[in-house]
């Protein structure tokens, strides 16, 4: 079990390998937040409890457009300043590295990369939260408009968000607070990120508080917030489910998201009906199993449910990851294609439908009429995209790969060309030094050009 993350390790790794002697402050009279460059954190910890201040630190890349964009829109905003001025001490942290860098951000690297892997940086800007003790109070991913980032520095300092660590010690020690537990359960999720002690944490909730509660007491931002982040508490059985069941659009209205309620009862009906009967530890359970008899019977329980569409998701699943057959698992998805065809406004739609499953073919199937199938897939995902270049350059490099596979090499060539010439567009387009899966494209064009598989051999 993890332990609660009081960043010890942390701290005395970055006070080992000091940083630098800037100034630390927020200051409304530059007219944006002065960040320390590349902090020296035993300074920044020593100021934060001495001053009582909480601490910010911006996790960000040289070539990432939104850690740009926060820097110009957020950090710049006056709203902001005011709300961190006084209260925060405010760093940033560079998580690659550039030939335009400094000294003082290259002495930085070995504590940035350490700071990278503590706190499970995927992407950028990352922002950081601590208490002025250094404890990890909140953290997100990704641009955040000015009303979202002043609601994030304010829970920060909230009392409440503090006294989590107390309650998460006296829930230990046997102390029940119902009250707040939902709150704990997210807290340990997301800061302290111990999937089985929030797990047990959310089950306590759910099976001695949350069940006894009627379907109007349930419909709460807290309660939905609650079981979207865990979502196997949602059980058929419950007043929630029925909640959602039999009144969406007020779940929907709560949550402030349509189609909410009904995708998490797709999700609990799909747990409770194909996952749990057919498929345990990553293997089937059942021998060809009747998927029109489950279809019927689903349909007849919850006539609300598109038990067609719910099956064939599943099957889709199924045949790919449970009991591998690649001509039954490219038919489930043709069926799918042409009963439900994605919506060319539907970006992420297009790309899990379309790109996703050609992509897939690519890399580990052979059979030449199903990479045919896979082909007109993903010229159909690029035909259909509408959302923009950032996924259209993803789109031409599936197609250049599946072109390569099939012997068309000369096609294919081409057709990566474009993918490298989008990308660097794009880049342009959006003011990033680094041209998004250049590397990867370039590999794969050398490849091409050799006459070598551009896919994974085993």
């Amino acid at each position: 079990m993890r332990k609660i993350l009081i960043i010890v390790g942390v701290l005395f790794f970055l006070c080992s390998s000091g940083f630098g002697q800037n100034a630390v402050r927020t200051d409304s009279a530059t007219g944006e937040v002065n960040f320390l460059k590349a902090s020296d954190w035993e300074q920044v910890l020593i100021k934060a409890k001495k001053e009582s201040k909480y601490i910010f630190v911006d996790v960000y890349a040289t070539w990432c457009g939104p850690c740009k964009l926060m820097d110009r829109d957020v950090y710049s905003n006056s709203q902001v300043i005011g709300e961190m001025k006084d209260k925060f001490i405010a760093i940033k942290v560079q998580a690659d590295s550039s030939q335009q860098d400094d000294f003082e951000t290259r002495k930085g690297y070995k504590s940035a990369q350490e700071i990278v892997r503590r706190f499970n940086v995927t992407g950028y800007p990352t922002l950081l939260f601590f208490s002025p003790d250094g404890r990890l109070l909140e953290q997100e991913l990704g641009y955040r408009r000015v009303g979202v980032f002043i609601t994030l520095l304010r829970q920060a300092i909230d009392p409440m968000t503090v006294e989590m660590y107390d309650k998460l010690d006296a829930y230990k020690a046997g102390l029940r607070n119902y009250a707040s537990m939902g709150k704990l359960a997210l807290f340990v999720k997301k800061i302290i990120r111990d999937k089985g002690l929030a797990d047990s944490i959310a089950l306590d909730y759910r099976s001695h508080f949350l069940s006894k509660q009627s379907t109007g007491d349930l419909c709460t931002r807290d309660n939905i917030e609650f079981f979207d982040q865990f979502t196997d508490n949602i059980l058929s059985t419950d007043s929630f489910f029925v909640l959602c069941y039999n009144r969406p659009g007020l779940v929907d209205s709560v949550k402030g998201l349509k189609g909410w309620a009904m995708w998490r009862v797709r999700q609990a009906i799909t747990r409770e009906n194909l996952s749990i009967p057919f498929v345990r530890n990553g293997h089937p359970l059942v021998k060809s199993p009747d998927w029109r008899e489950v279809e019927r019977a689903i349909g007849e329980k919850y006539p609300m449910v598109d038990a067609k569409l719910l099956v064939l998701q599943f099957k889709i699943k199924y045949y790919r990851s449970v009991d591998l057959s690649w001509k039954l698992w490219s038919e489930c998805i043709e069926e799918k294609l042409a009963k439900y065809p994605p919506e060319p406004k539907a970006s992420m739609a297009v790309f899990d439908q379309l790109n996703m499953p050609a992509w897939d073919v690519f890399q580990y199937c052979a059979d030449q009429g199903i990479l045919q199938q896979a082909l007109r897939w993903s010229e159909l995902s690029i035909k259909v995209n509408s959302f923009g270049p950032g996924e259209l350059l993803q789109y031409l490099d599936t197609r250049a790969n599946l072109l390569y596979k099939l012997g068309r090499r000369a096609e294919a060539i081409i057709q990566e060309q474009s993918a490298i010439e989008t990308s660097k567009e794009f880049a342009r387009k959006q003011g990033q030094e680094k041209v998004p899966f250049i590397d990867e494209f370039m590999a794969t064009l050398d490849k091409m050009e050799k006459k070598l598989p551009t896919w994974p051999i085993n």
